[in-house]
């Protein structure tokens, strides 16, 4: 059995499935991803591990879903995911819930956020069928396919078997092939003759006398672009059989010269054919680059099914650019340019989502600190030039996670996750955004702190809860984002960082939405100007040193102590805490707190009143 993995169209891994599959993302000491691992887990019956996504995405989790023979035709699938998790989409049936399982017959294929699986058998490959073969699987990208080339150069190249000769001319007709094969990738795809000139450019290339791009409509296929070297005595059909191989295969065909007649439909009359998936951007099959060669004496083989595969792909992609260019074209126009180019994506394609709702989404709010000094010291011109480069990598953090970019207030950025599109993980996603934004701080310090004369730092605050989303703008000017308390709250628990001295903080609303594991403090209760219920604000680590934790499990000590108004417990607690921890900042202020309510012999007031926004 073969398993097949893209990601936003792009096939990063092919290979065999073994008994039991445990799929997730890459953790610290894990290989790259597109890797499968020998990692047995008696839990799900695993017998190995595939990790599929990199640790930079939070929201998939290390143990995200389960595959597991059944039989030589069946597969179970489980959904490991908790409740907040996403859904796994089917190609035909239900979506797969977190924590449901459900037996599949092969092939099939399914999906998780931006990434595809597609389980094959062995009965997909056409083994054992004469008249048919399938190539194996190629490695993704341009470059693989070539590289895939390379036994078929060896058989093309050297001739006889006494020495092995070298032949110069099929060497030299090979860099002419590949350079076809260059050319035609590269093609631009917004030429208006684009497929006129692949299939013709097939036609030399793989040395075929007919060649056609077929596009799928529903049950029927409709020639889009053809080409022949021969004259065509018939009207041309294409092999029906072939098309409905390719279909259940998903994976590139060519037919063998036959040993016996009694063939069916078109395939009686043609010594050779190839054909090849074209895809659309998730992986699905929506067209084939098909070719012919009549010719007695001249059978393909497997270097001009190879290329065939890797023109496929370069029409594939080039349809795929054009399909993008032409939405981004038409949001661009209907919206005006007033909103981010990924809401007018999703606004082009349902424009009902500009229609307030009510939606549970997470909201961050990131603040670059001490930004009026710096600016104040550097002038207008340095300034804007730091200040767009910081927006620029802190915005990619929130695009990474398919985030929404709200607004920009001066030196803010406000982020909102679960909005247009809803997504039951904005959470996670709103939390890995917030640790890239950590991430990013080195590099961006790299560039600019010698230039500045100080460091580029910043706090992040994060609040979840329904909120109103929509077009908050008006009919002159489109302004897509969020109304609502939860949406104050966040900015106040960014406000709050300065507080505590920490660079990242969230409310208890976020937290709950969050593994267990996830690795936190809890700061304590505040109460922020404008919103009249207190608050649990938590600071949010990425693999804390076991010195941090120790920290953090000694600090929730010492405030447990002074919210049952043991003042003298938790300063006790405190004061050894500074000595070890002199410049942690929520030790500092509990212990600030905790001294003036010793000193004025008062009771300790478990929810803090921030003194300002």
């Amino acid at each position: 059995m073969q398993i097949e993995v893209y990601q936003r169209g792009a096939r990063i891994f092919a290979g065999e499935l073994p008994a039991g599959l445990l799929c997730g993302r890459q953790g610290n000491e894990d290989p790259q991803p597109c890797t499968i691992v020998a990692d047995s887990d008696p839990d799900v019956k695993s017998t190995h591990r595939m990790i599929f996504a990199p640790k930079t995405m939070r929201f998939i989790s290390r143990r995200q879903f389960c595959l597991t023979r059944r039989s030589e035709h069946e597969i179970a699938v489980r959904n490991l995911g908790q409740k907040n998790h996403a859904e796994i989409r089917l190609r035909q049936g239900p979506s797969l819930k977190p924590d449901e399982e459900r037996v599949l017959e092969i092939p099939f294929t399914l999906s998780f956020d931006q990434y595809e699986f597609t389980c094959l058998g062995s009965a997909d490959s056409d083994e054992g069928d004469e008249t048919f073969d399938t190539i194996p699987i190629a490695q993704p990208g341009l470059l693989g396919g070539i590289l895939d080339i390379e036994q078929g150069l060896s058989e093309s190249l050297f001739t006889g078997t006494a020495g092995r000769q070298f032949d110069a001319d099929a060497y030299e007709d090979m860099l002419c092939r590949l350079q076809g094969v260059v050319q035609v990738v590269q093609l631009a795809a917004s030429s208006s003759n684009f497929l006129q000139q692949v299939v013709e450019a097939t036609c030399k290339i793989a040395d075929l006398e007919r060649v056609a791009v077929l596009m799928r409509k529903g049950e029927r296929w409709r020639t889009e672009a053809s080409a022949s070297t021969v004259p065509a005595t018939t009207a041309w059909q294409p092999s029906a059989t072939i098309l409905s191989r390719i279909l259940k295969s998903e994976r590139t065909l060519y037919r063998k010269p036959p040993s016996s007649s009694g063939l069916a439909d078109s395939l009686q009359a043609i010594e050779s054919v190839v054909a090849s998936p074209i895809r659309n951007r998730t992986g699905q099959i929506i067209g084939v680059l098909y070719g012919e060669r009549q010719s007695a004496g001249r059978p393909l083989g497997r270097l001009e099914a190879r290329f065939m595969e890797i023109l496929a792909s370069g029409v594939s992609a080039a349809l795929t650019r054009v399909e993008e260019e032409s939405k981004a074209i038409q949001a661009q126009v209907c919206l005006q340019q007033f909103v981010t180019p990924e809401i007018a994506r999703y606004v082009q394609e349902d424009p009902a989502l500009l229609h307030g709702r009510e939606e549970e989404v997470s909201l961050l709010f990131c603040d670059i600190s001490g930004f009026s000094k710096i600016a104040h010291a550097q002038g207008p011109a340095t300034t804007v030039e730091w200040l767009n480069d910081v927006l620029q990598e802190l915005s990619l953090c929130v695009l990474h996670q398919e985030g929404t970019l709200v607004d920009y207030g001066g030196d803010e950025i406000f982020a909102m996750f679960g909005a247009p599109v809803s997504r039951p993980d904005h959470a996670r996603r709103a939390y890995a955004a917030g640790l890239a934004m950590m991430e990013a701080i080195p590099n961006l310090n790299m560039r600019w702190q010698t230039r500045l004369g100080a460091s580029t730092s910043i706090g992040v605050g994060i609040n979840s809860g329904k909120v109103l989303v929509g077009n908050v703008g008006s009919a002159i000017k489109l302004k897509y984002g969020a109304h609502g308390n939860h949406v104050n709250l966040a900015s106040r628990v960014q406000s709050a960082t300065r507080f505590f001295q920490v660079p990242f903080m969230v409310t208890e609303a976020t937290v709950q939405q969050l593994d267990e594991d996830t690795p936190k403090r809890r700061l304590g209760a505040v109460r922020v100007k404008g919103i009249a219920s207190p608050v649990q604000l938590y600071e949010l680590r990425d693999g804390p040193s076991a010195t941090w934790q120790a920290m953090a499990a000694e600090y929730e000590g010492a405030l447990a102590c002074w919210e049952q108004n043991d003042v003298e417990q938790a300063m006790r607690k405190l004061s050894h805490l500074t000595s070890e921890h002199p410049e942690d900042g929520p030790t500092l202020a509990l212990l600030h707190r905790a001294l003036a309510a010793w000193n004025a012999k008062s009771a300790a007031e478990a929810v803090w009143e921030l003194p300002s926004k």
